[in-house]
């Protein structure tokens, strides 16, 4: 009976990049919380700009961007620090994950910010 040769095994990095991947990683996962606890602080604190709003106000439409904002940050978070953990773990490139996580909250917020100012008149201007 002859044995059929299994899948190619993959060549091992170099210990020296597997160090320095899990360091950036980290780096990142770590400032993508930061950011993320700021993100957050920050959103809390747009239900306080209807307090000053007479008319034209669109308290529906700020309340929605707040809770997508906030659940959208945590998500991105997670998964970017989840899917590190697991690539690290297997030993294979993981430091972008932290980094689109980091991306992700950024833009999220940029445009989270723009429909804030969409939901309260004079706000844009």
């Amino acid at each position: 009976m002859t044995k059929t040769p299994g899948p190619a095994a993959r060549p091992s990095r170099h210990p020296a990049l597997a160090a320095l991947d899990v360091i950036v990683g980290l780096a990142f996962m770590l400032t993508g919380l930061g950011i993320a606890a700021v993100v957050i602080a920050t959103t809390l604190q747009f239900p306080l700009l209807l307090e000053g709003c007479a008319t034209g106000c669109n308290p529906g439409l700020l309340n929605t961007t707040v809770v997508a904002i906030i659940a959208v940050t945590v998500l991105a978070w997670a998964l970017g620090a989840g899917f590190f953990i697991v690539r690290a773990f297997q030993k294979r490139l993981a430091w972008f994950w932290p980094t689109i996580a980091f991306a992700a909250i950024v833009v999220v917020f940029w445009v989270g910010t723009a429909l804030v100012s969409l939901s309260i008149p004079g706000a844009a201007s």
